[in-house]
């Protein structure tokens, strides 16, 4: 998602309970494959990226919690409808479809 939707990627980061660490540098030398960056081959608490959204236009910061798969957003939008519509765009990885940014029915619950 994040190469999907991020261009001009300023910052990448893996954290464990008592440590960050700044791998932007791999994750350049790596060609922007996060599958090939090093770090990343451990399980770590979090990942987080941040650069220039494409579809918001604006700085996107983007934050996934490993073991809760819980994923946090910081951007400078302040568009409600707009916010919700990225993230469900997320949440159904539908970045580069023809439903991308579509406000949709609620996913089911199951």
């Amino acid at each position: 998602m994040a190469t999907t939707d991020l261009e001009q990627i300023s910052q990448v980061t893996v954290s464990s309970a008592d440590k960050s660490t700044d791998i932007t540098e791999s994750y350049i030398k790596s060609n922007g494959k996060f599958s090939e960056t090093e770090e990343l081959k451990n399980e770590a608490a979090s990942l987080s990226v941040a650069g220039i959204s494409k579809t918001l236009k604006a700085p996107m910061k983007i934050v996934w919690f490993n073991q809760t798969q819980v994923l946090r957003f910081f951007t400078i939008v302040d568009d409600e409808t707009l916010i919700k519509k990225y993230i469900e765009t997320v949440i159904r990885r539908t970045f580069g479809t023809n439903d991308a940014m579509k406000l949709a029915k609620p996913i089911p619950k199951q």
